[in-house]
């Protein structure tokens, strides 16, 4: 119980926070995985549109979602050799849960910027 509290706390503030949210993570959490923008895409288009946006190149957004779908809701965290990690249902979420960022577009609404570099998510954990 105490750990769904935690999440759900950890999961509020990420989403009150918006794109003003600060993104840290520890460097010694990372595994040594990296994959191409060419397999984002491939594997991500099926799911969602990928737009360009001012300032970070081009970001995915689901579009199979309904209005108002947020990260970090369709999943849960688990403890694995790495810390907490995000185990997603949705079918994209391997990547854009692990490699990249997410923010908040006015327009688009949540989208992913990716990255390169596998993490086990790229959250924080406060006590």
């Amino acid at each position: 119980m105490r750990h769904k509290i935690a999440a759900f706390a950890l999961i509020l503030m990420f989403l009150v926070a918006g794109d003003d949210f600060v993104y840290e993570y520890e460097e010694e959490a990372h595994a040594d995985t990296a994959f191409s923008f060419g397999l984002f895409y491939n594997s991500l288009s099926a799911y969602g549109s990928w737009v360009p946006i001012s300032g970070y190149g081009y970001g995915w957004y689901p579009t199979q979602a309904g209005p108002g779908w947020q990260p970090y809701v369709d999943g849960q965290w688990v403890w694995s050799d790495q810390g907490w990690t995000w185990a997603s249902a949705e079918p994209w979420g391997w990547a854009t849960y692990h490699y990249g960022r997410w923010i908040y577009d006015p327009y688009y609404g949540w989208t992913w910027i990716p990255g390169t570099v596998w993490a086990p998510a790229y959250v924080s954990w406060y006590q």
